[in-house]
Parts: structure tokens; C-alpha cells; sequence
């Protein structure tokens, strides 16, 4: 980020959902990812439930603690298109994903991250499927345990590196720009109802 767009960043109040949305939600919200993940409190969490509400958003409850919640943005389409598709569904079938549509999927993702945060299962690392990643870079997580990376931006890259430092390079130039949208009034509730381009 820019050092004007830290000092924008740093004038908002962090805690809020709306600014955690357009800190880790701008690709998602711009049309450049299907999904983001939001880690938050249970109150910042009925919030964002809001903040969806009549809009293309989806918010889906991963997980719930006691202090902490782990919700799903996504847009339902675009998620339920790129889950589909050969290579991911593959990895998914191969990791004992039962689930055929994307409510089903999601219901199997969750029960996993359930069972990780029991202390019952292994962290499930095909969450980065259900973010959009590339199942090449999931893979190749999964296989080096998080090793051997080529590169690191929003996610450990294992192929075509300097495809992905563009798209991460996209990724911050959107979350700027939707900082500087907020700090001139626009609200995140209207950033949220607009359809990508």
C-alpha cells in the first residue's frame, strides 16, 4: 500500500466490519476474486450478514466460537462455477468432498474446519479452493507442507509466478482504491451492491 493509503487505513476504525470487508474483501467486491475469508468477532459477524443482505454477496458461517467467527463472502455463481471445474472438483473429490453442489461443498468445508478447530482433524488446506486459488498452488501447498514456495503474496505461489504477481498487484491496487472510496464518503454498503465490471 501506498503511504497515503496507510494513513487512510489508519484514520478508519479497524475494528469495524466494514473496514475489515474492505481491507480483506476489495478483489472479492471489484469481481477479481470469487471469495474472501473474514476471521471476526460474532458481533462484526451479524454485521457483515447485514451488510450482505440485498446485495450479489453471499455470507456463509464456516465456523462459529465463542469470541471468534469465521465467515465466507463469496458470489454464489462465480464460486459454484470455479468449484466445478475439472481440476479443483478432482482435488476435492480426491480429498473425500461427497458434496455436488456448492451448498453441499461448503457444508463438507465446514464440518472439516469444525472438526480442525475441536482439535479433532488437520487443518483443512483446500480452503484455499473455496477462495478462488489456483489448484495448482493448493497443491503444491499441500504436497511441500507450505515449503518451496516460488513466491508469496496472497497465497504461496507454486506456477507461473509473474502471472500471479500481477494478479496480486491487482488485488492491492483494488484494496486502494476502495480505501480511498470510503475515505471520501462512499460507503461500504454501496461498494457492496454494485456488480463488478
Amino acid at each position: 500500500m501506498t503511504q497515503e493509503v496507510m494513513e487512510l487505513a489508519g484514520n478508519m476504525n479497524l475494528a469495524a466490519a466494514e473496514t475489515q470487508i474492505a481491507l480483506h474483501c476489495a478483489p472479492l467486491l471489484v469481481g477479481l476474486k470469487v471469495s474472501s475469508l473474514l476471521m471476526m468477532t460474532n458481533e462484526q459477524a451479524g454485521r457483515i450478514f447485514k451488510l450482505s443482505a440485498d446485495t450479489e454477496l453471499a455470507c456463509f458461517w464456516v465456523f462459529c466460537g465463542e469470541k471468534k467467527t469465521v465467515l465466507l463472502l463469496y458470489r454464489m455463481q462465480s464460486l459454484d462455477d470455479y468449484l466445478k471445474t475439472p481440476d479443483v472438483l478432482c482435488m476435492l473429490r480426491g480429498l473425500g468432498y461427497q458434496g455436488s453442489t456448492l451448498a453441499g461443498l461448503l457444508a463438507d468445508f465446514a464440518a472439516r474446519y469444525a472438526a480442525y478447530a475441536a482439535g479433532g482433524g488437520m487443518f483443512p488446506h483446500e480452503m484455499g479452493l473455496f477462495l478462488g486459488y489456483p489448484p495448482e498452488d493448493v497443491q503444491g501447498f499441500m504436497a511441500d507442507k507450505g515449503k518451496n514456495s516460488l513466491c508469496t503474496g496472497y497465497w504461496k505461489v507454486y506456477q507461473n509466478v509473474q502471472e500471479k504477481i500481477g494478479l496480486f498487484q491487482k488485488y492491492d491496487l483494488a484494496r486502494e482504491k476502495l480505501l480511498r472510496l470510503m475515505a471520501h464518503g462512499v460507503s461500504i454498503k454501496e461498494v457492496m451492491a454494485l456488480r463488478p465490471v
